[in-house]
Parts: structure tokens; sequence; C-alpha cells
């Protein structure tokens, strides 16, 4: 017989919210920046870096990091990817 105890239990979701992350935004279109500040806007202060990205040819893609962290939650990626202009949302 193989027995476990288990010594805490945490909620997956606030594992997630606090832990040090890079989010990478790749944004197409100039259109969607509205609609994502406000989506960020709501966000509270945590631990994640948020970083706006935009391919312009082939060979040049830049980057600029908004100011603070953030919290961001597991759904995150699917509601940023779901906003207009979004290409992506990588971790």
């Amino acid at each position: 017989t193989f027995r476990m105890t288990i010594q805490s239990v945490e909620d997956l979701y606030k594992l997630l919210e606090n832990r040090a992350s890079r989010v990478t935004i790749l944004v197409e279109q100039e259109s969607g920046i509205c609609e994502l500040c406000g989506a960020l806007s709501e966000l509270d202060p945590g631990s994640a870096e948020i970083v706006l990205a935009s391919v312009l040819d082939e060979s040049t893609r830049i980057e600029m990091s908004l100011p603070g962290k953030y919290k961001v939650n597991p759904g995150f990626s699917a509601t940023i990817g779901s906003l207009p202009g979004i290409i992506s949302v990588e971790n």
C-alpha cells in the first residue's frame, strides 16, 4: 500500500499570478492598441513585465517594455490574443 500526505495546498491561479515572467504581445495593427490599453489598465500591479513588439519588415522587429510590472492571470494570453490587431501573446 502506497500512502502520501499533503503538507500544504496552494491555489494554482494565485501561484501563476505571482511568478515573475515576461509577456510579449505581438501587435500587427495600430488599431488594436486602444483596446489593448484598456485591457492592460484593468490589471493589478504584479511581477510580469509586458513587452509590446511589432514586425516592421522581414528582418526588423522592434520591442518596447511597458513601465511597471503587472499581475497576469492564466487567461490573460487568450483574452489579449483575441483582441483585434494582436497577432500573438508569448510567455
